[in-house]
């Protein structure tokens, strides 16, 4: 059930956070998270009457017991180092760009602030950002280490 409960929470949301609200290294990805603008659903492990089945299905299905445990898109990122580093290499800002359609954000926030049986907590800005309704395409173009790369936000 535990197992069930994980990858319905994943599959039905664009950024999902498993995390202990206590948690140094779990904060600090829900901060860079808010920094970004991100809109993602923090599941808070120890809060959830089956908070330790649900950590015990992620090391599982993940290899991964710790927290926090991310996901963006369905896939699995990793912790807190391995969310830090994809920030630092420029990967992050990409993944949260185009890791779902806003529709299926909207409605799962929907549902958490209604508590449709969502034991989940939405955090991030109160606004959605432009990127959260945009496609990521080449246009515009951004100097960086020598290579032109071009980006252009369309609305979809």
């Amino acid at each position: 059930m535990a197992m069930k409960k994980a990858k319905e929470i994943v599959s039905s949301n664009a950024v999902v956070v498993f995390s202990k609200s206590y948690c140094p290294y779990c904060v600090k990805v829900k901060d860079l998270l808010k920094k970004l603008g991100a809109k993602f659903i923090a599941v808070e492990l120890d809060k959830e009457s089956d908070g330790a089945q649900v950590q015990s299905a992620l090391a599982e299905w993940t290899g991964q017991r710790t927290v926090p445990n991310v996901f963006i898109g369905e896939k699995h990122i990793g912790g807190c180092d391995s969310v830090t580093n994809l920030h630092r290499g420029g990967k992050l800002v990409p993944l949260l760009t185009v890791s779902k359609p806003s529709s299926k954000i909207r409605s799962s926030i929907t549902e958490a602030r209604q508590g449709h049986n969502m034991p989940t907590k939405v955090e991030g800005p109160s606004r959605a950002r432009k990127t959260s309704h945009t496609e990521l395409t080449r246009s515009k173009q951004k100097q960086k280490g020598g290579r032109d790369i071009k980006y252009d936000f369309k609305d979809t």
